[in-house]
C-alpha cells in the first residue's frame, strides 16, 4: 500500500485541531451558562407555625394575634440585593367586606438575620406598595431573617373568614433579575357580639299618647351582629308595670304590642297582644346578624276607660347568649289625656212630633246620651227645657202630656231618672248622677207626647239642652 503524502497528513492534523477547538468552545459556553444560572437570586418563605399558608386562626375582637415568617435568600453572584413585601389586594371575607386598613401590621425581628441590614423593626401598617425589609451586605451573600405579622382585632372593620396575599420580592441593586414569592393568608375574625337596642322617642324611651300623632305608636328596635353560631334569645319583661303618681297601674289591655322584621329569626307575637309583666320570649335565632322591632300601640276602647294621668314603667330586655345574660332597659310612658265630654244622639227626627191629631196614638222619640270621662271624679248630666211643646202656629201643649223616662245601656251604676214616664219639667233638671268613681256611661232618654181631644192639630217641637258637669 502506498504511504500517505505529507499534504494528506497535515490536512488530517488540521481537522483534528478544528474539532478540538470547537468542542472546547462549546464546553466553555456550557460552563458559563451553568455559572450564570447558579448566580441568580433565589427566595423562599415559610411560616414558622408550619404549612404553606400563613394561618392566623380565630382573632378575638379585644386582642391581637402574631405570626412569624422565615424568609431565606440564596445569592451566588456577589451582587448586593434587597427584599421587599406588600399586600396584593385587600383582605376580604365571604361577604366581600374588608378587614380594615389598620388591622394588619408587620415588623422584622431584630437579630434574626446573619448579615446585612434589617428595616421595619418597629410595627408599621402593611400597604399595597413595596416595603423594604432587608438589604444585604455589599458582597450579596445568602442570608435569612424573620418577619412578624400582627392582626389587631380592635381595629377590624368586620368579622368572618378573611383571605389575602403577601408578595415577597428579592431584587439586586442595579440589576434586572429578581425573584418573587406569594404567601396566602387566612384570618378568622370572630368579632365581639354587638347589639343595639333603642326606643322610638329617645334612645332609651318610648312615649305613647293618642292625642299626639307622633306618639300614637311607638317601637323598640333591635340590631345585632357578630353572633358566631351561638343561639341568641331575647326576652321581654315589664317591671315596674306602668303606673301613675298614686301607684295606680294602667290596665293590661291598654297597651298592645306586636313584633315585626327579623326575617332570619323566630319572632313573637305575630298578632297584637296585651302587654304583660311576666318574662316572655320575643326573638330567637342563630344568625350572625339580624334586626327587628317590637311595636307598641294603645287600644282605643281601653283608653276610654283608663283614668287620666301619666303612667310610667320600664321595658326590660334580657339578651341571652353563650350561657350569659345582659339586661337592657327602655322607659315606657303612657300619657292618658283628660277626657270629659258628653255626646247626644237625637236620632233622625230629633224631638219633633209631626202631624199630631187629637185622636193620634202617643208618639215616642228616644235620644242616646254617652258620657266619656277618665277623670275619676263623680259627675252629673243635666237637661234644660226652655219652652213647652209648641206647634208652628204658636199653640202650646200642656206640660202633663209631655213625659219622659230613662234606661241605662252600659254600666248599671249611678242614678238615672225614673224608668216610668213622668212629666218633663221646665227649666234645668238632673238626668243622671254617676257613681263615686265617675265611671263613663251610656243611657237612653225616651220622650213621649200624648195627644188629647181638645188639642190643636199640627207639628209640635221643643228645644232641650244637655250639659255635663262635675259634682
Amino acid at each position: 500500500m502506498a504511504k500517505p503524502s505529507n499534504i494528506t497528513i497535515n490536512l488530517m492534523r488540521l481537522i483534528k485541531l478544528l474539532k478540538f477547538s470547537f468542542i472546547t468552545i462549546i464546553t466553555t459556553v456550557m460552563v458559563l451558562i451553568a455559572i450564570d444560572s447558579q448566580a441568580a437570586l433565589n427566595l423562599s418563605v415559610s411560616p414558622l407555625s408550619g404549612g404553606n399558608n400563613l394561618r392566623f386562626g380565630r382573632v378575638p375582637s379585644s386582642g391581637e394575634v402574631n405570626k412569624e415568617v422565615r424568609i431565606r435568600i440564596t445569592a451566588t453572584d456577589g451582587n448586593q440585593y434587597q427584599i421587599y413585601h406588600r399586600i396584593i389586594g385587600s383582605f376580604l371575607n365571604e361577604k366581600s367586606a374588608s378587614l380594615g386598613i389598620n388591622a394588619f401590621s408587620t415588623y422584622t425581628l431584630s437579630g434574626s438575620n446573619g448579615s446585612g441590614t434589617l428595616y421595619a423593626q418597629n410595627p408599621e401598617r402593611m400597604g399595597f406598595t413595596d416595603q423594604l425589609l432587608y438589604t444585604s451586605g455589599s458582597g450579596g451573600t445568602s442570608d435569612a431573617f424573620t418577619a412578624v405579622y400582627t392582626v389587631d382585632g380592635r381595629r377590624m372593620d368586620a368579622s368572618g373568614s378573611f383571605f389575602g396575599r403577601i408578595q415577597y420580592t428579592a431584587r439586586p441593586i442595579g440589576g434586572s433579575s429578581q425573584d418573587s414569592v406569594i404567601l396566602n393568608v387566612t384570618i378568622e375574625a370572630s368579632g365581639e357580639f354587638k347589639i343595639e337596642i333603642k326606643g322610638s322617642t329617645t334612645t332609651d324611651s318610648v312615649r305613647l299618647n293618642l292625642g299626639n300623632d307622633r306618639d300614637r305608636e311607638g317601637y323598640v328596635e333591635f340590631v345585632f351582629s357578630d353572633n358566631f353560631g351561638q343561639n341568641i334569645q331575647i326576652y321581654q319583661e315589664v317591671e315596674p308595670f306602668p303606673q301613675d303618681e298614686l301607684f295606680n297601674e294602667v290596665d293590661s289591655d291598654t297597651v298592645l304590642f306586636i313584633a315585626s322584621g327579623g326575617p332570619n329569626g323566630d319572632l313573637f307575637p305575630q298578632a297584637l297582644t296585651d302587654l304583660t309583666r311576666k318574662r316572655i320570649l320575643v326573638y330567637s335565632s342563630q344568625e350572625s346578624e339580624d334586626s327587628f322591632r317590637l311595636n307598641y300601640v294603645l287600644d282605643q276602647e281601653a283608653m276610654e276607660r283608663q283614668k287620666s294621668g301619666t303612667y310610667k314603667g320600664q321595658l326590660n330586655y334580657i339578651v341571652a347568649q353563650n350561657n350569659s345574660e345582659q339586661v337592657y332597659n327602655v322607659q315606657l310612658e303612657v300619657e292618658v289625656e283628660p277626657v270629659f265630654v258628653i255626646e247626644v244622639d237625637l236620632g233622625p227626627q230629633g224631638l219633633s212630633f209631626e202631624r199630631l191629631l187629637p185622636d193620634s196614638q202617643p208618639i215616642v222619640r228616644a235620644i242616646e246620651v254617652k258620657v266619656k270621662t277618665n277623670l275619676g271624679r263623680p259627675y252629673m248630666v243635666m237637661q234644660s227645657v226652655n219652652s213647652p211643646m209648641t206647634n208652628e202656629k204658636g199653640d202650646s201643649m200642656p206640660d202633663q202630656y209631655f213625659t219622659f223616662k230613662g234606661e241605662l245601656l252600659d254600666q248599671q251604676t249611678g242614678k238615672l231618672i225614673d224608668a216610668d214616664y213622668k212629666q218633663v219639667p221646665q227649666g234645668e233638671t238632673s238626668l243622671y248622677i254617676s257613681d263615686n268613681k265617675g265611671s263613663p256611661n251610656r243611657f237612653n232618654v225616651s220622650y213621649r207626647l200624648r195627644p188629647y181631644s181638645t188639642m190643636v192639630p199640627g207639628d209640635y217641637t221643643t228645644s232641650i239642652r244637655y250639659s255635663l258637669g262635675e259634682i
